[in-house]
């Protein structure tokens, strides 16, 4: 099973609480207790002040890929986003990082997409991620 190299919250101030390396039982239960409710409200509070507030964001990293999550509004939907390194080169030369980007995820498909990083080998999570992009389109 992976671990994550590192982890980390963005709070609204643009502060960042590290939360260092995680399995997916570690990552499952900082997404269920990141102070989503708490940053939201800062965030309107700060919103208008210079320098501009940050997004609350939870962001998971495994080598050089990630998986973010963004509140959305309301405490109630995410944004995630998926960055996944090259892994061929075109014609031995070119190579493409792959974005995957959902909007208005419920909680537990947020949950779900943070499993199938950390359980899916790479050519999985792209099979399956890239069936959720058409499937949820």
């Amino acid at each position: 099973m992976k671990t994550s190299d590192a982890a980390g919250f963005i709070c609204a101030d643009c502060s960042n609480i590290e939360l260092g390396s995680c399995n997916i039982d570690q990552a499952i239960v900082e997404f269920e207790n990141a102070p989503w409710k708490r940053e939201l409200e800062r965030f309107e509070e700060l919103d208008g002040n210079r320098p501009p507030p940050c997004w609350p964001d939870l962001t998971f990293r495994i080598g050089n890929y990630h998986i973010g999550f963004m509140l959305e509004s309301e405490c109630k939907k995410f944004r995630v986003e998926i960055c996944m390194p090259p892994q061929k080169k075109l014609l031995g030369i070119f190579s493409f990082t792959k974005f995957f980007e959902f909007k208005n995820v419920e909680p537990a498909r947020a949950k779900e997409y943070l499993k199938m990083f950390y359980e899916l080998s790479y050519a999985e999570q792209h099979d399956y991620f890239l069936r959720q992009q058409t499937t949820c389109s």
